[in-house]
Formats: structure tokens, sequence, C-alpha cells
């Protein structure tokens, strides 16, 4: 990397009179909070890495100071056994919540690329769950979740039907909300290379 490729990522003019580490801090607390904001989307989070691998490395070769790398950031979670819809929707959102409030305070690019790996495998695990009701040539955005509270009421109502379960979701007996959920989520495995 060349001062000007440095300086380029860093988005500053030249590398006097700046605070290089309060400009790295400001990079990097912006992405975060881009990365809190937007759905599970892995292309988007390599993407989001990849560029702060970069101004990380801008910042290391301007400054000669490295960081040092914090790999401990494992969040426990199971809910492969359990099979009631609600219990693992209550469980899948306080385990995200956890993974954000981390990816919050991380301090470092590896520590955030742990997490944000690590809320990837959470986001596969969870959407494998559900049955497939995707049809060839839906159109569906990946990209849009549901509100969680109207999810999760969605899910509650659906409860009251006697669906508690993954295996008992049709089309013909779950609301609509829950439908362009379930099929967003066939989606995003297929579109991430774990189809069906």
């Amino acid at each position: 990397m060349t001062k000007e490729e440095a300086l380029i990522h860093l988005k500053i003019d030249d590398g006097n009179d700046v605070d290089l580490e309060e400009v790295f801090e400001e990079l990097f607390f912006e992405i975060k909070k881009e990365l809190l904001t937007k759905p599970i989307l892995p292309k988007v989070y390599y993407a989001k890495i990849k560029r702060l691998r970069k101004i990380e490395e801008a910042y290391v070769f301007l400054t000669g100071i490295n960081f040092e790398s914090n790999k401990n950031h494992l969040i426990e979670y199971n809910f492969s056994n359990q099979n009631e819809i609600l219990i693992v929707i209550d469980y899948y959102y306080s385990i995200v919540n956890k993974f954000k409030i981390a990816i919050n305070t991380s301090t470092t690019v590896d520590e955030l690329e742990g997490y944000l790996l690590e809320l990837i495998s959470l986001q596969f695990v969870y959407a494998k769950k559900w049955p497939i009701l995707l049809e060839e040539k839906e159109i569906i955005k990946v990209s849009m979740e549901p509100d969680a509270m109207l999810f999760r009421s969605a899910i509650k109502e659906i409860k009251e039907t006697g669906i508690n379960f993954f295996n008992d979701i049709s089309i013909l007996n779950t609301s609509e909300i829950v439908i362009n959920e379930v099929k967003r989520l066939n989606l995003w495995l297929k579109m991430n290379n774990h189809g069906f």
C-alpha cells in the first residue's frame, strides 16, 4: 500500500494535522452503525469487513501501530433441537440482540469479523428451521425483514389456531406475514449457497 492509497482509504487529504486514530475510529463506528441497521446479509457483511481491512491496513501503514488480535467473541446458542416456533423466535431475537450489542462494543476488526461470522452462522441455523415454501418465480426481497414485533404477533396468532411447530406451517394455514418471512428465509438460504 502506498501513502496515497492509505489516505484514500481513510478519506483524508494528507496525514498531517489529522488524528489518524480518531479518523479510524470514526470510520469503524460508521461501518458498525451500518451493519447494525441492515438485515443479516453475508455478501454485505463480507464487503464491509473487506473495506474495514483496507482501512485498518491504511491506518497501520501510516501510523506503524498494529492492532491486538482479539478472537474471544463466542456467543453460545443452541436451538437446533427445539421445534416450537414461538420459543425459537424469542430465543433467536434474544441472541441477535446479544450479537448486536457485541458488534456495537467491538473495538477491533478481528473482533467485529468474528461476531459477524457467528451471526451469519446463527442466521443459517434459524433459516433452516423453517419449511420450504418458496416457489420458483416469486419475487421476494431478502433484504426486507418484517418488523420483529409484528412477526411475533403473527406467530402468536397462528399458535392460537393450533400451529405450534415448524412442520405445522403451510401456505394454507398461516398468515401472510409469516408466509412472506418463511419465503424470505428460504430465498436467503438459496442465495447464500445453502439452498434446498
